[in-house]
């Protein structure tokens, strides 16, 4: 059986997915500066990051995007059908603190097949990460190789 992207070829551009919401944690911040060793002292030190301008602490940019990755893969779209990331380019625009809830708005951007892979094509998507109050707190454009049905690839 073979297994592809949710309805790749019915898709049509700028067509919107949304995630549920998700709390990040302190301790999942820590955790995060332990395993990657930014331990910045703006993620993990309340002392420090209290006299700082953001006047506590703030989640890694990074883990921001990467729990953002987590709930757009949650939405099952992606499940068995990506195959690889090709290029990513990213804003952050406001900081998320630990207790700050963020959810996605996904959008299609563009889809093809792909010329140099058969039986695949090319998405590029954009994520709204946005805040319990509906600020964005980061924006990204994420282009992504994917299974396709033959007749989507002109295979």
């Amino acid at each position: 059986m073979a297994l592809f992207f949710q309805d790749y070829e019915a898709l049509e551009i700028g067509h919107t997915w949304h995630t549920p919401a998700r709390t990040i944690t302190q301790a999942e911040v820590d955790q995060f500066a332990q395993a990657t060793g930014d331990t910045n002292p703006i993620h993990i030190d309340h002392a420090y990051a209290a006299r700082s301008s953001f006047g506590g602490t703030i989640v890694h940019g990074y883990l921001t995007i990467a729990l953002a990755a987590g709930l757009v893969f949650r939405l099952g779209l992606d499940e068995v059908a990506s195959h690889a990331i090709l290029s990513t380019n990213w804003r952050l625009t406001k900081a998320v603190r630990p207790g700050e809830d963020i959810h996605v708005v996904l959008t299609l951007l563009s889809r093809r097949p792909s010329r140099s892979q058969p039986g695949q094509g090319i998405i590029t998507r954009q994520y709204d990460v946005l805040n319990q109050h509906d600020e964005p707190v980061a924006i990204g454009e994420v282009t992504m190789l994917i299974l396709a049905r033959p007749a989507a690839t002109g295979a």
